[in-house]
């Protein structure tokens, strides 16, 4: 990768699309309540342009004003967190699933608890699976905890209640 200045970096950046769904000349409102339509007259922005970590090779959007800011980010070892100069490699992708995609094992079970489907489907490893879970799934995680322990807890009662049986006919002999 070439050793680009700032300057030189924000001039070559790729250009991402405008966020959102604005356009110019947009009707914003059309109501019966009010007696004219309201228009989007202008759309002023800065604009966007793709910015790639160093260190993953992961794309991110960042807006124009924040660019130069974001170019001058570093990590603890004094290299550049950022650069707009789109990496020869892709990122590095892995293959574990979130546990609420559709080709998960308990989908079944996640689809009778009424649980949503996720399309993540690149985690690197079962921690960071766990770390996804725990960060956009949080409430549907702690469903699926709850109803493991109440699962183990059922499991352990019935094996106290089997020794209690096998105990029981033991001392009657």
């Amino acid at each position: 990768m070439p050793d680009l200045s700032f300057e030189e970096q924000i001039r070559n950046a790729e250009r991402a699309p405008e966020s959102g769904t604005a356009k110019p000349k947009q009707v914003i409102n059309d109501s019966d309540d009010l007696p004219v339509s309201v228009v989007q007259a202008a759309l002023d922005s800065a604009g966007y342009s793709y910015v790639y970590d160093t260190a993953t090779r992961e794309r991110s959007i960042v807006n124009n004003n924040m660019l130069r800011s974001v170019l001058k980010r570093k990590h603890p070892d004094g290299a550049y967190v950022f650069t707009t100069h789109k990496p020869a490699l892709p990122p590095d992708r892995g293959t574990t699933i979130c546990m609420l995609h559709s080709s998960h094992p308990m989908r079944e079970k996640f689809d009778k608890m009424h649980l949503p489907v996720c399309r993540k489907s690149n985690m690197p490893s079962e921690p960071e699976m766990r770390k996804h879970m725990k960060a956009k799934h949080r409430k549907e995680w702690e469903t699926i905890r709850e109803v493991e322990e109440l699962e183990r807890q059922a499991a352990s009662f019935d094996m106290q209640k089997a020794i209690l049986l096998a105990l029981e006919k033991s001392l009657a002999r």
